[in-house]
């Protein structure tokens, strides 16, 4: 009789065997073993990566896993924890993922891309990289308007960067030509090469310096100076301001001689009421009413025929009444 409740508790055992036995417990799905060669070496790519021609093994605890580890230089990293800086895996783990709002945290969807600053990371949008160093953005600002000046973080909207170097707030001054000026801001001022002036005074910008006068008031810009147009000044070439109660420019020249008197011929000048004339910036003999430019040269119209006022040929007109014939006849002669 004490056989039987060993008999019994065998044939229990018996049934109970195959349900716990390792063969029949939960596995993960196969996972096709994948098997490659780095620099001779068969690896198994399922656990094994091949990192700058040496065999790095992955410390995963499932096949599955896999996906989350690269090579950085010669070693292998996990993405979800680490990147990749200039061949050196960096920690990701402490970087901010998360915008600070009233002493709390709330999570942005989806994580954020992780990219590298030097030899540092940081995530784009919550953080700029200013020269290597990593500088946070301040929370509620407008996306794309922070940059970087020099190793600073500005806010584009409110502020300047002058030299690259320098910041400047647009409210109280300018950047001019890479310098700095606390004047006024761009609401009351305006620059003229490096530096700035009021826009209501009675100033303007010529060139890159701050002149009297006002487009309103008559003045014009000659070159670097103004000049009134209400009065006799004028302007020679864009550079040299002259009075034309006293000079004259010519070809680019300013000459003092009273325009109302004189005219240009070329870089000279000749008498407006003169027995001299100008012919393609030549003088030449004038004088009569009678006499015209053929070429650089002059002829009486009232005895002679210019055939070629460019090339200032001149034909007699008792030769033809007609100056087609009398200059084609002449011609063949």
């Amino acid at each position: 009789m004490k056989m039987i409740p060993q008999i019994v508790a065998s044939v229990i055992l018996s049934h109970l065997l195959p349900v716990v036995s390792p063969q029949v417990l939960p596995r993960e799905p196969f996972l096709a073993v994948r098997r490659h060669y780095c620099q001779g070496s068969l690896i198994n790519t399922n656990t094994q990566l091949c990192c700058d021609g040496g065999v790095v093994d992955i410390p995963i605890l499932s096949p599955f896993q896999r996906r989350y580890f690269n090579c950085c230089g010669s070693e292998a990293i996990d993405i979800r924890r680490q990147v990749c800086c200039a061949g050196e895996a960096v920690s990701s783990v402490n970087v901010p993922n998360v915008f600070p709002f009233q002493n709390r945290w709330r999570m942005p969807a989806p994580r954020r891309r992780i990219s590298c600053c030097g030899r540092q990371a940081f995530v784009p949008g919550l953080q700029v990289c200013c020269s290597g160093q990593v500088k946070n953005v301040a929370f509620g600002t407008v996306p794309n308007s922070t940059a970087c000046c020099g190793t600073d973080v500005y806010n584009r909207q409110t502020h300047d960067c002058c030299g690259g170097e320098e910041l400047v707030m647009r409210a109280k001054g300018l950047c001019c030509g890479g310098v700095a000026t606390n004047d006024g801001g761009e609401g009351t001022h305006i620059c003229c090469g490096e530096q700035s002036f009021r826009r209501s005074s009675n100033a303007m910008c010529c060139g890159r310096s701050v002149v009297e006068g006002t487009l309103r008031s008559g003045f014009r810009c000659c070159g670097q100076e103004s000049y009134n147009m209400r009065k006799s000044h004028r302007c020679c070439s864009n550079q040299i301001v002259y009075d034309t109660s006293t000079g004259i420019c010519c070809a680019g020249h300013a000459l003092e001689f009273p325009s109302k008197t004189f005219t240009c011929c070329g870089r000279r000048v000749i008498p407006v009421y003169s027995d001299r004339m100008c012919c393609a910036g030549q003088i030449v003999a004038g004088g009569f009413s009678t006499l015209r430019c053929c070429g650089d040269k002059s002829y009486n119209s009232a005895l002679e025929y210019c055939c070629s006022k460019t090339g200032g040929r001149i034909v007699p007109r008792h030769f033809h009444p007609n100056i087609t014939v009398a200059c084609t006849e002449q011609h063949h002669i």
